[in-house]
């Protein structure tokens, strides 16, 4: 996965903050670059921020909603390439 992440350490709103940072690192990524791996796996990043991964899903939903992000199901989530 080619997304920088850091832990979140405070326990304020896990959701927001794990929103923050998902939209941060999608923000940050060269979407045009076709060898980056733009599937969003829930368990990976769970741990990569250190929380459930229902604040995961919740960023993901919010994420997909703004346009960043594309859920296909029975895949999972994709961060929308810029063509």
């Amino acid at each position: 996965m080619g997304l920088s992440i850091d832990r979140l350490k405070d326990p304020e709103v896990l959701k927001d903050k794990a929103y923050r940072s998902l939209r941060d690192a999608i923000s940050s990524l060269d979407v045009y670059d076709p060898e980056i791996d733009l599937r969003l796996d829930e368990r990976t990043l769970a741990q990569q921020l250190g929380v459930s991964r229902t604040p995961i899903r919740e960023s993901l939903i919010r994420l997909e909603n703004e346009g960043f992000v594309k859920t296909i199901p029975h895949k999972g989530g994709f961060v929308v390439r810029k063509t």
